[in-house]
Order: structure tokens, then sequence, then C-alpha cells
């Protein structure tokens, strides 16, 4: 049909519409329409995904915005280069409220202008201020050809507004609002603007008007030129969104103009600073990088790494060893951008640029968490702040988060949302997936209607765009303002790219990933205290990766704390290979991922000898010998390729890069021209075609080993830091923890109790805000005790170095009045219920108890002018309260606010008896657990099925350690609910369920016992 939907809202609306592009885009194609164009509302975002899937449908498009400029809705589409970069301008003005809606023809050129009739100030001017109108439309146009958009249904009205064109300029055009796909759709719609406007609704079903039209709806409500018209607009467009609009920089320095030259020089200065003498082999290869780097004109943009890398060096601020490909550049590590050098190490260059590669290198860096700003920062001071900005992301709504956001709208119960969240193991699945494949929750939502329903609207607005983000790392840098030429946002003074990071590169920009990493952070912190304790004068590159004791360390799989090792996977993973070498650790980081995970056996197996190994050649041997015959490097599919098949570098990399999508319909095509090449260098066929089968089977599975090696240089050092100075190191890793939100916080303090470090209590007159190491062990800080803010945990501790000790509780109390510190008596309770004051041999329930009087008293002595009176014992204390001591009590309320327990155990006085029952701590269960588990009840939550009316329970236990959440379903529960009561000490065993971090499991149970 001779038609075009021009006024699109789509998921990038933003809580405005039903649509994903995906799913309009195929409709109109399904509809039979000639085209199609969006029209979001003061968002560009979703622009290069569109032309992508209207490519994929062979549809012709046109990209368009909707800006609501002084209560008026215009519709802007583009026509070419010029109307795009007016229309950036033009929405940055409107968002930042800089124009006047007189002013803004000046940005009509090459655009398509479309006033929407279908506004309630467009039509009250229409009606009631005719001439006036008249007017404002001529004086705003300014001769510019405009559209006044037909998108009322209201065909009287529409009738009057074409009397009205046939007297003026202005044209018309068919411009239905479409934001859901049918009629029935517009609950969908109605439920996003709920979520948006945190609104609760009522119906559950709605028809709507703002629907994609049938053939037979349009030519009732247009006439034939009003549709044709729309197919006039697409076809005014000749703009290409991915063409290359960016450009990298020009990196200068002092009189330099040849970047070429200068990063020549500057590589062979500090590789001979670094070597003394630069052999042969480093010479040939640090001239092949730098002919790549130069013939593809990326000089610029090693300087500007080199630049901000060694910024950051000068001011403190620790940089990784590197990370992806760029490891195995030799440049690179001259210019100290790496850590390792990769003809010592094997790593190879063309893996990271060769010259048939299509796209920009990365060079990716990780930096201090808390100072990775200060680079960004330097990068936008050097290159100016138009011209560095952040990666907008969007955060489309999965699986969990629909069945959250239907629970808030419809207002149902946050048990039944809990029950069917819970239930869903991998939230990166959507929910017709998770249904296919979990048996749990298939079961779950097949045994009532009422659940079937909540996940039947929760589908409908899963995968909408829900908001916008911020990408952690992802930084763009370009040589003009960024303004020009991509959409932009700003916030809190942040200059935000509106294009999603995989729309970037092609469009010329470059994009830097400058990554946070704690871990470093933690390192900083570790070797400031080292120095401090021993007077030392250690430096980050001091620290070497591949120590024998620090392997050994690694090798006992007692890493907690330790930079990708801390996982309970990870920790099995290095027992079963029985890890020995660095290599080790650089092909068990390489392997623990999913997919190559399942060969972790054979490597261990084969490096004990336990496995036959085959090689298909000798040039194979070579190759995967230190691999033990698996490919577990993309590296090593390069050098099979090479050697094997005589590809050259970049062939070879290519071949990685097409048989690693295992795409169809190019495998036989790049099978052919492996085994030709194979043939041609003396391979017979049945050989070449087993060794392609053997880099088929592994091609998706292979991973990068400059990555790899990068970040086991940094593994390995943060194992050397552990073994030589241990209580340094865990002090530094609780202090970047918290015993209340990080999963992997019980995990640390469960190794030091097995390393026999003891873990001391917090202390009034010995915390700090962080930890702290002293003879005894560790000391627990106070901004790790639930409620204590950095602030107050500051201020007790700067009363206490400026005064002295705290001699009493009561001292405590009056000097914290008298500072001016404002401490609460909540946080005063969670003090108390920490142990802070059990030096002054206090009962901690008999402290809570007389909390309040005291506090009151202390107001009012501190009050009195101390110069008036000596002392003021005059002043009656308050009438005591006697408690008894209640172990239980402090035991319970410990665990609470420190998220552990180090006065004592829970098990105190059942020692042997738990030492009878075959058991697992919490925080050494997996998902193959079979055996009991042992635990405190911390929380009942009981609720009644929907179906059968059957009670059930969600409960939480506790050890000395570490929570666990068990699901007890109806037919158990029937036996057991009178043994799960809070503080009842239960045995529990079920099937463990994985959650979606590492270190977090729960458990469906199949038993309960009284312990």
């Amino acid at each position: 049909m001779k038609f075009a939907p021009l006024n699109v809202y789509t998921s990038y609306s933003f809580l405005n519409s039903a649509l994903t592009i995906e799913n309009i885009t195929k409709a109109t194609k399904k509809n039979n329409y000639e085209g199609i164009g969006i029209a979001d509302i003061f968002s560009l975002t979703g622009a290069v995904e569109f032309v992508n899937t209207t490519e994929k449908y062979g549809l012709n498009k046109i990209i368009g915005e909707t800006l609501f400029i002084d209560d008026y809705k215009f519709s802007f589409f583009v026509k070419n280069e010029t109307g795009y970069r007016n229309l950036l301008k033009l929405t940055n003005l409107v968002t930042h409220k800089q124009i006047e809606i007189a002013n803004i023809s000046d940005y009509f050129e090459g655009l398509v202008v479309v006033i929407s009739s279908d506004n309630e100030k467009f039509k009250d001017g229409f009606i009631n201020h005719y001439y006036d109108f008249v007017r404002f439309l001529s004086k705003v146009t300014k001769g510019y050809k405009t559209y006044i958009g037909l998108d009322s249904l209201d065909t009287s009205y529409n009738d009057k507004i074409r009397e009205f064109a046939k007297g003026h300029s202005y044209e018309l055009v068919a411009f239905p609002l479409v934001q859901y796909l049918k009629a029935e759709d517009a609950i969908v719609l109605k439920i996003v603007n709920a979520i948006k406007n945190e609104e609760k609704l009522s119906v559950k079903e709605l028809k709507g008007n703002n629907y994609l039209l049938s053939e037979e709806e349009l030519n009732h409500l247009f006439t034939s030129e009003e549709l044709e018209e729309t197919l006039n607009i697409i076809s005014s467009s000749e703009f290409d969104i991915k063409a290359k609009r960016g450009e990298l920089p020009v990196f200068t320095n002092g009189s330099y103009k040849d970047v070429d030259e200068y990063l020549k020089e500057l590589s062979y200065k500090k590789l001979e600073e670094k070597m003394g003498v630069i052999d042969d082999v480093h010479k040939n290869r640090l001239d092949y990088e730098l002919s790549v780097i130069k013939s593809m004109g990326y000089s610029s943009y090693f300087l500007i790494v080199m630049d901000y890398v060694a910024y950051s060096k000068s001011k403190g601020i620790l940089v990784g060893p590197g990370r992806g490909s760029a490891a195995g550049s030799l440049v690179s590590y001259a210019l100290d951008i790496v850590k390792s050098d990769p003809l010592k190490d094997n790593l190879m260059f063309e893996r990271f640029l060769n010259k048939d590669r299509k796209t920009m290198p990365d060079i990716d860096i990780d930096f201090m968490d808390i100072r990775r700003n200060e680079v960004v920062e330097y990068l936008k001071e050097k290159y100016g702040k138009e011209c560095v900005a952040n990666i907008v992301t969007i955060q489309t709504i999965g699986a969990k988060q629909s069945l959250r956001d239907i629970g808030r709208v419809f207002d149902i119960p946050t048990n039944t949302i809990d029950l069917l969240s819970k239930s869903i193991i991998n939230d990166k699945l959507s929910l017709r997936e998770n249904y296919k494949t979990n048996p749990t929750f298939r079961n779950l939502i097949d045994s009532d209607k009422y659940y079937l329903d909540i996940v039947k609207y929760a589908a409908k607005i899963e995968g909408l765009a829900r908001q916008r983000g911020l990408h952690a790392a992802g930084i763009v840098l370009n040589k003009d303002s960024l303004i020009d030429i991509v959409p932009t946002i700003y916030e809190n003074d942040n200059l935000i790219v509106g294009f999603e990071m995989n729309y970037l590169e092609e469009q010329g920009l470059l994009k830097m990933d400058l990554l946070g990493l704690r871990n470093l952070t933690i390192v900083d912190n570790c070797i400031k205290l080292i120095n401090a304790h021993y007077g030392k004068n250690l430096t980050y590159d001091d620290i070497p990766y591949d120590d024998p004791n620090a392997i050994k360390l690694i090798a006992s799989a007692k890493t907690m704390g330790v930079f990708q090792l801390e996982s309970k996977g990870m920790r099995r993973s290095i027992a079963q290979i029985k890890l020995s070498s660095f290599d080790d650790l650089v092909a068990v980081l390489a392997l623990f991922r999913p997919g190559p995970m399942e060969f972790i056996p054979n490597y261990g197996r084969r490096k004990a000898g336990k496995e036959k190994i085959n090689y298909a050649s000798k040039a194979m041997e070579e190759i995967l010998s230190s691999t033990y015959g698996i490919i577990i490097y993309q590296e090593q599919i390069m050098e099979i390729c090479t050697k094997v098949a005589n590809f050259s570098m970049g062939e070879a990399d290519l071949f990685r890069r097409a048989i690693s999508k295992k795409d169809s319909n190019k495998l036989k095509a790049l099978e052919d021209s492996f085994i030709a090449g194979a043939v041609k260098n003396k391979y017979d066929k049945y050989t070449a075609k087993k060794i392609f089968d053997l880099i088929y089977k592994f091609a998706n599975y292979g991973f990068n080993k400059a990555h790899a090696f990068s970040y086991a240089i940094l593994a390995g050092q943060m194992a050397y830091l552990k073994y030589y100075y241990g209580k340094e190191f865990y002090a530094c890793v609780l202090e970047n923890s918290s015993a209340n939100d990080d999963t992997k916080f019980s995990d640390v303090i469960a190794e030091l109790k097995s390393l026999n470090i003891k873990v001391i209590s917090p202390n009034i007159n010995i915390s700090e805000p962080y930890f702290i190491s002293n003879k005894d062990g560790l000391v627990f800080s106070l901004t790790s005790i639930k409620g204590i803010s950095y602030d107050v945990a500051s201020k007790i501790t700067k009363e206490r170095k400026e005064h002295g000790d705290f001699t009493s509780f009561n001292d405590f109390l009056l000097r914290m009045h008298k500072n001016g510190s404002n401490i609460s008596d909540k946080q005063v309770i969670s003090l108390i219920h920490g142990g802070c004051f059990d030096l002054f041999n206090e009962n901690r329930k008999e402290l809570e108890a007389n909390l309040l009087p005291l506090m009151e008293y202390t107001k009012l002595i501190s009050g009195i002018d101390e110069n008036l009176f000596s002392d003021t014992s005059f002043i009656p204390l308050p009438e005591h309260i006697n408690v008894t001591r209640d172990r239980q009590f402090e035991l319970e309320n410990e665990f609470d606010v420190l998220g552990i327990i180090i006065s004592g155990s829970i098990f105190e006085g059942l020692e042997d008896k738990l030492n009878e029952v075959k058991h697992v701590p919490i925080n050494d269960i997996n998902e193959n657990t079979t055996d009991y588990v042992i635990g405190k009840v911390l929380n009942v939550k009981k609720i009644t099925t929907r179906k059968d009316k059957k009670p059930m329970a969600f409960i939480k236990i506790y050890d000395d350690n570490d929570t666990l959440e068990v699901t007890i379903f109806p037919k158990l529960y029937v036996d057991v609910a009178n043994l799960i009561k809070v503080n009842n000490t239960i045995m529990v065993k079920g099937k463990i369920e994985k959650g979606e971090n590492e270190n977090e499991y729960s458990m469906i149970a199949d038993e309960v016992k009284k312990f």
C-alpha cells in the first residue's frame, strides 16, 4: 500500500511506547507498507538500530524526532547531513530552553517539518484564535515548506484543517500516531506510563487508537494524496546515519608535527630504557608494528593513550598491567601502556592490529576505581569539554524487572512477586525462555492461572527500553565538538553521547574503555600500609607476578581477595587442574567461562598424565603442547592457520573471527580455503580436515591470551601481597567490601578463620573507620557496622585521638554530644550490638535498655557551665534499668549489624553435636552440595498458594558467617511448620540453585529437621 507510518514512537521514547524497533518494523513489512519513519520524543538514540532493522526487512525509511516547543508538537525528519546537524543543534537548544519558538526556523534547512494537529495548543489556536494563529504559523515557518500532520482521528476536525490548508501554503500528510501494534495493546502503553509516573492501575484491559492502522482504516481516514505524501517525505531523505563523522584528535607534543616520527622516536627511546640494548628480534618487531600503525593512521591514538596513562602514573593513580589484545603490542609495552613484553611472553600483535582489520583497535585501560574520574577530567581539560563524552547505555526491562514493575503497577502482593522472581535462576533469559528451560518456574506458572496472568503482562513490557544509563567505562574522544555530529545529552555537567557503544565506531568515533578497578585501589592501599608498617618504599612496579610462593598460595585455593580468583567455581577449578605455574594461571583464567569450562577436567587430567594427548602434526604439537592439546587461546587458532594453511596473520585473524561466529553460510568456504592452504603446504586432505574440525570445535571457546595474561599478572601480584603481607592485604580487602551488602565478605572472614588469623570485634578505643591490622589480628572497622557512616566513624576517631580514649559508655555519650557529632540513638545501638563497648564489661542488652534516659541525661549535664560548677554529681543519674545478660540476644544482634558473628558462635555449647552431623557451612555450598546445611532461622515469610490455598514459606537461615534463603513448598511445609520459627536452629537439605552472582546460592528444601 502507498503509505508509510511516520509518527511512530518506539521504546526509545522511554516509557511512552509499547513498541520495540524490531516488532514495529516487522509489522510494517507484514502490512505491506512501503516504508517507515520514527519520531521518538526528544530522542535519536534508536536511530542506528532503526536503520539496521529496516535494511534487514528491505523497507524505505526516514529518521525523525519529536520535540515540544512552547507546547506545540513538532516532528522533524532528516533529509540530509545539513538537516541532521540542524536537528542536533535544535534538540540541544530546546532541551536547555535556549530558543524561542519564533527562531526555530533558523534550523529548518535539510529537515522535513511536521506540525501536529492533534495538540491542544494547535487546536485552541486553530479553532478559537484563527487569525492570530495564521499569523503565528507564518511567523514560525518563515516560508519553509511545512506540513500539518493529520494525527487526529476526528474526521470532522480533519476536514476543517483540509479547508484551511487549501488557502494557505501548508501541505497535509497522514500522520496517525503509533505507540503500539494492536488496539488492545493500549493496556501496555498504560502500564509503561504508570511505571514512569509511579502510578497504580486497576484496569487490566484497554483499547486505544494509537495502533498500526489497517489499509481499510487508513483509506477511510485519509485521502490518497495525504497517504502518498508519507512516501514523498521518505523519498526526500538521502541521509546516511552510519557515515563517518568523527575524527581522531592529532596528538601534539612540543615542536613535533609528524606524529608517526614522534611515535617511532619515543618507542625506540623508551624500549632502550627498558632493555639497554635492543636486540634484532625486538627491533624487527618494533619496526613492523610501527609500519602497520602508521599505514592505518593510528599513531596519534597510541600517543594519546600513552599520554593519559603517563599522566595517571605521575599523579599516583595506579594503572593496570593491561587488558584485551593490546598487551600483544610491543609499541604498547615500550610506551608503558602495558606491563608484558609480548616477545618474551609469546603474545601476538596481529590479534590486536593488522592491515586486514577494518575496525579500530581497542586499548582499554584499568585505573584505580576511586580515581578514574581524574583521568576523564584530564582528557576534558586537554582536548576540550565538548570533545570528550561518556556513552549512554539503555537499560531494558528484563525478566525479573518486568515482574517487579507489574507487581507495583497492579499492586500485587510482594511475596507473590518474590515467589515468581526467585524461581527465575537466569535473568538474562526472557520469561518465555525461562518457561522452556526452568522447571521450577514452569511448574509454578502451570500451577495457577493467577501466576500465568502476572507473567503474561510482564512479558508484554519485557524488552522495552526503560531508561538511559551511563556506560561504566566507555569514553568517546573526538577532534571536534561531539555536539555537532552525534546526539548528546548533558547530565550533571557531563556530556553523554546518545548512541550506544556498538554504534560509535562505524561513525569514526574513537571509543575508549577507561575502567575503574577496585582491585587496583586495594593494591594501592595495601602498598601504603606495608610502607607505613615496615618502613619500606615499595611501589606497584616492584611487585612480581610469578613469585613461586604466590603461585603456591593460589594453588592452595585460598584466594579470597585475589583478582579474578575469588569465586567458588574458580577455586574448585584451581584445585581441579592442580595449578602449579603462572602458565596454569593464565590458562585457568581463559578457561573459566561458560563453554570452555567443560574442558577444565580435561586440562587437569592431561596435565597429570591421566588422559592421552593426540597431535595431528608436529606443528600442532609445537602450538598446543603448553595447553596439553586443548585450543584455549584465539592466538593458537591464528598460529595454526599460519603454520598449517600458510595464511598471513591478517588472513588468520579474519578466519578466526569468521569461524567463531559459526555462520553456516560461510562455513564451507572457510573449510575449503583452510584445507586448500594446508594441502598446498604438504598436508594430506584427511589431516587438514581433522585439524579444521578441531579448530571448529574450539573456535567460539577460544579466549584472547593477551587479556588472560594481563589479568594473570594482576592476580599474581595480589597473591604476592597476600602471601608476604597477609594482614595488611586482608585489611585492605575488607576495607573495600561491606558485611551487609557484599556477598564475598563472609567468604573472606571464613578464609581468615581457616588461616587462624583472628578477626577482632570492633572496639570503641581501637577501631578506625577502616579495617586495621595489629599484632593480634584484624580489627573490625567502624564503617562496616550497619548504620555507621564514614562521617560518624571519623568523628568518633577524631574525638578519641584529640582527647584520649573513652573511659566508659557514659563518657562516650557525653563527649560525642559535646563535640556536636549528632550521633543518633540508632547508631549508638548499632555500636552496642557490634561489641564496641564490651571493653567496659558492659551488658549489651542493659546498655540498650538504659540508652535513651542516658542520652537525655547527657544533654542535660553537657549544658552546664563547667566554670561555675566543679562537678555535676549533684544532678541525679536516671534510674538504672537492670537487665539480665542474654547471650542469644547478643549473638542475633551482632549478626544483624556486623553480618557475621565474631564474639562467639550461634552453636555455643553444641560443638560436639555439630561434629556428629555431616554438614556444609553456608559459605561452602555450591550447586553440587547434598549434605545438610545447619543454621538458625533469621526470618520466615509465609504465603498461601493461590490455587490450592496451601501454606508455604520462604525462610532465611544463618550460621556464624553467612545466610541462605530456603524455599519450603506446601508438601514439606505441612510437616515442618512448627520447626521453622525465628531463632530455631535447623538442618536443611535440598536442591541448591545458583543465583545471578557466582557466590550466591539458594535452596529448595527437600528435608527440614530440628538440630
